[in-house]
Order: structure tokens, then sequence, then C-alpha cells
């Protein structure tokens, strides 16, 4: 059993099972790629609906009062941004599946990273008439990559909005420990 070929097709064997974890390694990659890279083209609408509706809105009321022009412009702005950081991510995503991305860790304040968040989808939060409880100290912070953070928390803020009976609430706290960060997303929708 110890002999020579014993030991060559173990090692053979040893390779091939190598080989196949790799395989399913790229795989399921390639399949978080293109489901990501599917999940931020769908993102991109929310936005453009909401410009959209703005600049209607605009140009349907030429007597529009000044303040609400502008602050129509503020969140046309803001959306703006977001679909360029959506785009960002879309580019680092390609250089991702390229092999060449740098992941850029830094420590990020809680608080305003989801006070960023709730700002940028604050026209979808006010058409369902949402609720944000947000109870997060501000000494909380992590370490992560900001957009992609941005990015991920976004997602799963948006998704309890859109699926949060109007009028609803929704709850985000945060929880630090020596070991990591928690934050805990709570909506009332059907999920």
């Amino acid at each position: 059993n110890e002999g020579t070929i014993y030991q060559l097709l173990s090692s053979v064997d040893q390779l091939a099972t190598m080989l196949q974890a790799k395989n399913d390694t790229e795989q399921k990659t390639k399949e978080f790629l293109k489901n990501t890279i599917s999940d931020i083209s769908h993102q991109l609408k929310t936005p453009l609906t909401s410009i959209r509706i703005m600049i209607d809105n605009i140009q349907n009321n030429p007597d529009m009062d000044e303040k609400t022009r502008n602050e129509f412009i503020e969140d046309i702005s803001k959306q703006i941004d977001w679909i360029s950081s959506l785009v960002i991510s879309l580019l680092k995503l390609a250089k991702f599946d390229a092999g060449s991305i740098v992941m850029r860790d830094e420590e990020i304040n809680v608080k305003k990273l989801i006070q960023n968040i709730i700002s940028n989808l604050a026209i979808l939060i006010d058409i369902k008439d949402i609720k944000i409880e947000e109870n997060i100290s501000e000494q909380i912070t992590l370490f992560a990559d900001y957009n992609w953070q941005i990015e991920a928390l976004t997602n799963i803020i948006k998704n309890c909005v859109e699926h949060s009976f109007d009028g609803g609430k929704i709850k985000i706290e945060a929880e630090s420990n020596s070991v990591f960060t928690k934050i805990i997303i709570t909506d009332e929708g059907e999920g």
C-alpha cells in the first residue's frame, strides 16, 4: 500500500480534489458576479425613476416655489451621486472579474453610514411614508470598504422599504464588541 504507485495515485487524487475545489469556487464566484451585476442594474432603476419624477414635477409646475424647486434639485443631485456610485460598483466588479480589484478597508462610522443611506433613499421612504427608527451610537465603527458596504446596506434597506406596508416602520440598530460589529435592520413587511 505504501509503494511508489500508491503514492503517485494518492498525489494525483489530491491534485484532482484541489482542482475540483478550485473549479467549484470559480463557478460560485462567476455566479455571484453575474447576480451582483444584475442586481446593480436593477438598482439603477430606482434613482432614475426618482429623477424622472422630480424633473417632471419641475417641468409641469413652472410656478413652483423656489424652496421646493431647490429641494428637488438637491434630491436630484443625491440621486445622481447614487447612480455614480452604482456605476463605479459595476466597474469594480469588472475589475474583480479580471482579478485586479483591491478592497480598501477603512474605519467607517456606522451612524453616518446609515444616515447617508437613508438620505439616498429619502424619496422612496417618503413615497411609502415609512418611519425610520435609527438607534446607533456615534462611537460604533467598522472596518470595511466604504463603497461596497454602502451598496450592500442600501440594498437591504431599500428592500425593507419596498416590502414594507405604507406607513410602516423600519428599525436600524448597531452593536459592537471586540470581535465584530453587528448592524440589525428590522422591518414590518411581508417577509
